[in-house]
């Protein structure tokens, strides 16, 4: 329902994010007038200035908010940075070069120094949105569409020349690590990829790992890598995010315990760099000290670069994701916001909204029933019913 009613908006998500932070910086002016709290009734009140640090999403979220293209254009990084997609089955069908084999400066997002890929600013961001506005020829804007990654529409975000004072597009936008890597992420890919390869190098699988589970008595016991799941994966495992998050430490054992602490095989030495990722992001999540975010995000600059190198590696350019790329750019945001941001835990919490109203096609229902239902779900809930 939330879709259908988005899609009849001008602008979609985009234009209800542009008024929402208009009413906020605009009309209600909390960075520059700050609003006024009381907190001691004998002394004055304190006046705060609110200032936007961060908007937060996976890639479609943030697709949707900055109206761009994503991996449907050739520059699917959008307000970041000039890296190339991957060229189209089409073209190398047809042995027709792309542009990163073209011109050596052009990058696509198998790159894995980031300081290649062409980082850009706000300032970049809105002269590309100029050059799109003063665009006359529709041909013309059609291409410039593709070539930015920016699709024009005068009602969204990134066309509302009052926020450029209070919204930077570059410096603000922060993709979700959680949805990087755990939630339908790289890490659900590359085990099926892995374990596709071991069971081709050593004939074992995920059985093999459910009986080393057993053998080693691992706690708490995992569904992780069941037989069910095994037998409905197939490019990605098919599990939740939470459990990846406790489970891929038994992979890695069993891993370790087959090849070897120090193995040399392409496919182990990308996966148990990832596994060194997803180390810190648990170390992340119990919120260290900043003057440790700032060494862990030092970290993960070089870690993320050599995990990107040996996936190359392992499975060719072909199989690199958007969201390999979107790892690159985390170890920077995390130094700079000094705390790990993720919108993956209250996500989780929108489904009793979705279950609620399901079934209310009556617009005169719509205010009055999901209401009540979530209510009624929150508090069966609580009170274990």
């Amino acid at each position: 329902m939330r879709t259908t009613w988005v899609k009849k908006l001008d602008g979609g998500l985009s234009r209800l994010t542009r008024d929402l932070l208009r009413t906020m910086f605009i009309e209600d002016k909390i960075a520059t007038d700050g609003v006024s709290l009381i907190l001691d009734r004998e002394l004055p009140p304190m006046i705060v200035k609110i200032s936007l640090c961060s908007i937060l999403g996976d890639e479609d979220a943030l697709n949707d908010m900055f109206f761009t293209l994503g991996a449907s254009g050739i520059c699917p990084c959008g307000v970041l940075c000039s890296v190339t997609n991957k060229p189209p089955p089409t073209d190398t069908d047809n042995n027709i070069p792309s542009m990163s084999e073209l011109d050596p400066e052009i990058q696509d997002i198998s790159c894995a120094d980031l300081a290649l890929c062409h980082e850009l600013c706000d300032k970049d961001v809105w002269a590309r949105c100029d050059q799109l506005e003063a665009c006359i020829d529709k041909k013309v804007l059609d291409e410039k569409e593709r070539c930015t990654g920016i699709k024009f529409n005068p009602s969204t975000l990134l066309f509302c020349k009052e926020l450029r004072v209070f919204v930077g597009p570059s410096s603000t936008s922060t993709g979700d690590p959680m949805h990087i890597i755990f939630a339908n992420g790289i890490l659900s890919m590359e085990i099926m990829l892995c374990m596709a390869s071991v069971r081709e190098e050593v004939d074992a699988y995920f059985e093999d790992v459910r009986n080393f589970s057993d053998e080693k008595k691992y706690r708490p016991k995992t569904t992780c890598f069941s037989k069910y799941r095994e037998e409905h994966s197939h490019a990605t495992l098919k599990v939740q995010a939470s459990e990846l998050l406790s489970d891929y430490p038994l992979l890695r054992a069993y891993l370790v315990t087959v090849y070897g602490v120090n193995a040399t095989e392409p496919h182990i030495v990308s996966i148990l760099l990832l596994f060194e990722i997803c180390d810190f992001i648990r170390l992340l999540l119990k919120h260290p000290p900043q003057c440790e975010v700032q060494e862990i995000s030092h970290k993960l600059q070089g870690l993320c670069k050599k995990y990107i190198e040996a996936f190359v590696s392992a499975y060719g350019r072909d199989m690199v994701r958007f969201k390999h790329h979107q790892l690159l750019h985390f170890p920077k945001q995390l130094g700079k916001q000094g705390v790990m941001l993720s919108c993956w835990v209250t996500e989780r919490k929108n489904k009793a909204a979705k279950l609620g109203m399901h079934h209310t096609g009556n617009p005169a229902h719509q205010e009055t029933w999901p209401d009540s239902r979530i209510t009624r779900c929150a508090c069966s809930k609580r009170l274990g019913g």
